[in-house]
């Protein structure tokens, strides 16, 4: 099984949910405690799973990043990005606005992140 993505931090949390049965490469199985009775049961026997993980470091420099929290659009209406709210016409189209104004001022270009790729959609469809 080979996981790729930015957003899986962190990984050790994810890595135990997703194969609670492997131990991570380097330790020893009796050095990682098992999250529940029934796991023990079941790997009782078994060598257990190694886990490989490989991470690398952030590939853009700190000197280009900008974050920044916007409580209003361009327009001045309040942003209100609730699972409720973010659907709404009006909160896509101020969206809309904030990004492209975004775009008309960073040298370079900007990066934007969604919630899920099903939200991307429907803000680049509207």
């Amino acid at each position: 099984v080979v996981l790729v993505g930015g957003t899986l931090a962190p990984i050790p949390e994810l890595a135990r949910q997703l194969f609670p049965d492997a131990v991570p490469e380097g330790l020893e199985a009796n050095a990682v405690e098992p999250r529940n009775e029934g796991q023990v049961k079941e790997n009782e026997g078994k060598p257990a799973r190694t886990l490989t993980s490989l991470s690398c470091g952030h590939v853009v420099p700190p000197d280009a990043l900008l974050p920044l929290a916007v409580a209003k659009g361009p327009s001045g209406k309040p942003l209100d990005y609730s699972f409720q709210s973010r659907g709404k016409p009006e909160m896509i189209d101020e969206l809309g606005r904030l990004l492209a104004n975004a775009c008309q001022v960073a040298p370079g270009g900007v990066v934007v992140f969604f919630p899920s790729f099903a939200y991307a959609d429907t803000v680049y469809d509207r």
